[in-house]
């Protein structure tokens, strides 16, 4: 299972991206965040395996 974080500044997209890819077999949306600093936390957590990055 591919672990996958979404930062984008805009909710609907983040929103949006996150719908797509929770209908993908083998990959899971565990995260989504709206700014930077969130997403250099959440890169450097583990939490994920790819961090969709848009800011």
């Amino acid at each position: 299972m591919i672990r996958i974080g979404i930062a984008d500044d805009e909710d609907l997209v983040r929103d949006g991206i996150a719908a797509l890819l929770s209908h993908q077999q083998g990959m899971i949306v565990v995260s989504t965040v709206s700014t930077a600093h969130e997403a250099v936390d959440l890169a450097g957590s583990g939490a994920i395996d790819v961090l969709l990055l848009d800011l």
